[in-house]
């Protein structure tokens, strides 16, 4: 065997053990690379801090996990969190991959846990929006190569909402959020980048929250509760003064 067959065998068997120790390596970290790069990129986009405790994927049957997932409240607003999942799911067809546009089968959100905080800059969610549209701006061009994702089915199921603002004094008011239902995200636009998937994912629980949670009608019907208590207790106080006034 010539000296230049046994360096092509080599280099072969050398470049065949190196993918196979990519490969071994990637199994083994994706759960931890992923989990790191849905914190570093939602945290930059939302310009709040993004948590998640575990992430599951499953390669061969593209299926994704995302355990404990917490979106905090964007700088000016006092509550703890905005978005809180105890879990949600992704199915992702397998082969697309290592295509252009990556497609999600579906993505189920079950049970959010969502604080809708007003202020006098707006609501929280109006920050976030905006903050990730500052994101999206010119500096974030993106090339013609660059990855992007059509998500089939989207689901945003059993969820509830705390509203809270100052006028409220610290007592949150309690609603349910509507279930709702997206289908073919990103098709008619031949796939979305993942900030603007995420724009449309806020953009949709902001229209489901505004259409629940009517700020300026709490806010009469605190002031309209507050003025009938105190006319109750001013009739109150006149009708016991009145009854002392009969003692002498």
């Amino acid at each position: 065997m010539s000296s230049t067959i046994k360096k092509i065998i080599i280099i072969a068997v050398v470049s065949v053990s190196l993918l196979f120790a990519v490969i071994f390596w990637l199994h083994g970290n994706l759960d931890r690379i992923a989990r790191e790069a849905i914190m570093s990129y939602g945290s930059e986009m939302t310009q709040a801090k993004v948590t998640v405790d575990r992430v599951s994927i499953d390669m061969l049957n593209g299926k994704c996990v995302i355990e404990n997932f917490i979106l905090a409240n964007p700088k000016g607003f006092q509550a703890d969190y905005a978005i809180k999942v105890k879990e949600f799911d992704l199915e992702i067809t397998p082969a697309t991959l290592t295509q252009q546009i990556i497609v999600i089968k579906k993505i189920q959100i079950v049970a959010p846990d969502i604080i809708y905080e007003s202020s006098d800059r707006g609501t929280n969610f109006d920050q976030i929006q905006r903050n990730i549209a500052a994101y999206l701006g010119p500096s974030k061009a993106q090339s013609p190569n660059d990855k992007k994702i059509r998500v089939n089915h989207l689901s945003i199921t059993h969820g509830k909402v705390e509203a809270v603002a100052a006028f409220m004094n610290g007592q949150p008011i309690a609603f349910d959020l509507p279930d709702m239902y997206l289908n073919d995200l990103g098709k008619s636009e031949n796939g979305l980048t993942p900030g603007q998937l995420g724009q449309a994912i806020v953009s949709v629980l902001k229209k489901e929250l505004i259409s629940t949670v009517d700020f300026t009608k709490l806010a009469k019907g605190l002031v309209g509760t507050a003025a009938g208590l105190a006319k109750t207790l001013e009739e109150s106080s006149g009708e016991v003064v009145n009854k002392l006034k009969s003692l002498f």
